[in-house]
């Protein structure tokens, strides 16, 4: 994601704050062959770590890692005070239906995309693991967190239960 935000901003400096050592380790062996580039990786957690004054926030499948909505909605209200005017967060993630039997059908909707690589069984595995440590908030939540922070939002993409949305 910091090369691909870098390759469509390249004189832009990128903070990268993530809270496992060995996603900032493939993050800085990437971000090395971009000579030049001016970045700098933070190791801690997005929400106690400071943001700095940006124009943009982009998260991608990180969020729902976030184990509750107040912490979230705090971290959006963060967010937006460390964005300069005209700023925006982009966040890619699982936001899934609150409908019960919609969210049912996008969550097997991913099963299925998964069974396409893996086995029933490591599919399974795969839920059950990420059942531990995922919260996924459904979209209609997640965009009343980001208005209550102040954030206008529009939703740029959505398949199954997953979407981007776009705080401004």
């Amino acid at each position: 994601l910091a090369v691909r935000c870098l390759a469509a901003a390249p004189r832009a400096r990128l903070v990268g704050i993530d809270a496992d050592d060995q996603v900032l380790a493939v993050a800085r062996r990437r971000l090395a062959s971009r000579p030049g580039a001016r970045h700098e990786l933070i190791h801690g957690s997005f929400t106690a770590v400071a943001l700095p004054r940006c124009d943009g926030v982009v998260a991608s499948m990180a969020l729902h890692h976030i184990r509750s909505r107040r912490t979230k909605a705090r971290l959006y209200a963060r967010c937006l005070a460390a964005l300069r005017p005209g700023g925006l967060l982009i966040n890619a993630d699982c936001c899934p239906s609150s409908d019960a039997r919609l969210a049912a059908a996008e969550f097997e909707a991913w099963r299925a995309h998964l069974r396409r690589t893996y086995s029933a069984r490591q599919t399974r595995a795969f839920f059950r693991a990420w059942a531990r440590e995922d919260v996924y908030v459904p979209l209609e939540d997640e965009l009343s967190m980001l208005r209550a922070a102040g954030f206008r939002t529009d939703i740029r993409w959505r398949a199954a239960c997953f979407a981007v949305i776009v705080g401004s």
